[in-house]
């Protein structure tokens, strides 16, 4: 073979056996709507979302609530609270950051962006939606014009364990809860206070969430959509009973004997 193609081809079979690296890939969007609770008498009690006050003009009861749907331009993060006697409640808070533009693989996990949560006071007797869309632009068609359009659940757990980790409230999406959730505490729970944050990995694929992971400041990440367990460990009335029964047990078998 001649010199020069022998070495040509030293040189590009190496390159051929080298692992694809894929296309730039660039994540935009953010949260487009919201669908919940709102507090209905204007007198005794005000709802604000993303600024603006959605309180119905008519309601039955002071505390009553009626559902709320309403879509917005594609912003970083919604606020809302309600307005009870004049006083401001705690807010909630739920937004998503883009991740910076990054190389992906086909059907290789990437990070899609960071999803945040300020857990506030809120109400309990409807469900909290927040639409997330999200798109995906590259040179590479296949990587290019990538959606996810799904809403984030927020979640409220009853504040009645011990544990502060039973009592964080939550957020997941409905579409996808094998990703799990990203959970914070309620404020004076956690030295880390009530705001928190957590990555989310997806891959291509319709844009195909699959993971939450590295919690950030009161965050937390869980594998699932549900009520935690409690603990399987006794409280301590339940070990100081156990092991007041066991000694018992003890003294009678002795004096038996």
């Amino acid at each position: 073979m001649n010199s020069k193609y022998a070495l040509a081809a030293a040189c590009l079979l190496p390159a051929l056996s080298w692992p694809a690296f894929g296309a730039l890939v660039t994540v935009t969007g953010g949260i487009t709507g919201y669908s919940g609770p709102v507090g209905g008498c204007g007198l005794y009690e005000a709802t604000f979302v993303n600024g603006q006050n959605v309180t119905p003009s008519t309601c039955s009861l002071p505390d009553s609530t009626s559902p709320l749907s309403m879509s917005f331009p594609s912003t970083a993060s919604v606020p809302f609270y309600f307005r009870f006697s004049g006083t401001n409640f705690t807010q909630n808070s739920v937004g998503f950051t883009p991740a910076p533009a990054q190389d992906v693989q086909l059907g290789s996990e990437f990070l899609l962006g960071t999803l945040s949560y300020e857990n506030g006071n809120w109400f309990t007797t409807a469900p909290t939606l927040l639409r997330l869309v999200l798109t995906t632009a590259s040179s590479d068609p296949s990587l290019n014009g990538q959606i996810l359009d799904d809403f984030v659940a927020m979640t409220i757990t009853f504040n009645g364990s011990t544990d502060p980790r039973l009592n964080a409230d939550f957020v997941s999406l409905s579409g996808f809860p094998v990703a799990g959730s990203c959970r914070v505490y309620e404020l004076g729970d956690s030295s880390s206070g009530n705001i928190g944050s957590c990555d989310l990995y997806g891959r291509i694929g319709s844009l195909i969430p699959t993971r939450f992971a590295n919690a950030q400041g009161g965050a937390f990440v869980d594998p699932g959509t549900g009520a935690i367990p409690a603990s399987a460990v006794p409280e301590p009335l339940t070990l100081l009973t156990l092991t007041a029964g066991l000694m018992l047990t003890l003294l009678l078998n002795r004096k038996g004997n």
